[in-house]
């Protein structure tokens, strides 16, 4: 009997220590009931978009207990949702830049998650943003976002539906960010 306790206490802290993995790849349907596809667009401006598609970021939560790793395809799902925003307000979107192009350089350099006790998700995601017409640049700026929302779950049964929650708010939160404080400063310096 004490055999099969060891055995079962064990496995237990092995699954607690060792967590599990989800791989964070784009998905449209995280944000495409946000996009606006019948706005009025520029039409004599061609947007050029950095992109980073080949880029990965590897992160465990911040608590001990449990552990759980997301490796989240940080660049790509950037790229495609920058491209989805402005191709709201634009008709002509590339990857490859002329010397005329509106060039957005938008490079994710860390993100983060957690969950709290009350089963809260949060991410934190930190990028810069440079912008150019033409050949000057008329922003370079770092932002930092901080998201959160409800999902319902207890600390220490974070599941695969809680990481999920955790991708899809990182999609939402980069769409938000971009409709509200990089809108903002993009019309500043046009």
């Amino acid at each position: 009997m004490s055999k099969s306790i060891s055995i079962f206490i064990t496995l237990f802290i092995t699954i607690i220590l060792t967590g599990c993995g989800t791989k964070g790849l784009y998905h449209e349907e995280y944000i495409s009931k946000d996009i606006k596809p019948n706005l009025n667009k520029v039409t004599n401006t061609e947007v050029c978009l950095a992109s980073y598609n080949n880029e990965f970021i590897t992160r465990r939560m911040s608590h001990p207990l449990p552990d759980n790793e997301i490796t989240l395809k940080a660049g790509e799902i950037n790229y495609k949702i920058l491209n989805e925003y402005t191709k709201q307000y634009f008709n002509q979107t590339s990857s490859s830049c002329n010397n005329t192009s509106l060039k957005i350089d938008s490079h994710i350099k860390d993100f983060k998650y957690d969950f709290n006790f009350f089963g809260k998700g949060t991410v934190f995601i930190t990028l810069n943003i440079k912008v150019s017409k033409g050949e000057k640049l008329i922003l370079d700026k770092n932002y930092f976002i901080e998201k959160d929302n409800k999902i319902i779950t207890n600390f220490f049964s974070i599941t695969q539906k809680s990481t999920d929650n955790i991708i899809e708010l990182y999609h939402r939160s980069l769409l938000n960010f971009y409709e509200t404080d990089f809108k903002k400063d993009l019309l500043e310096v046009l």
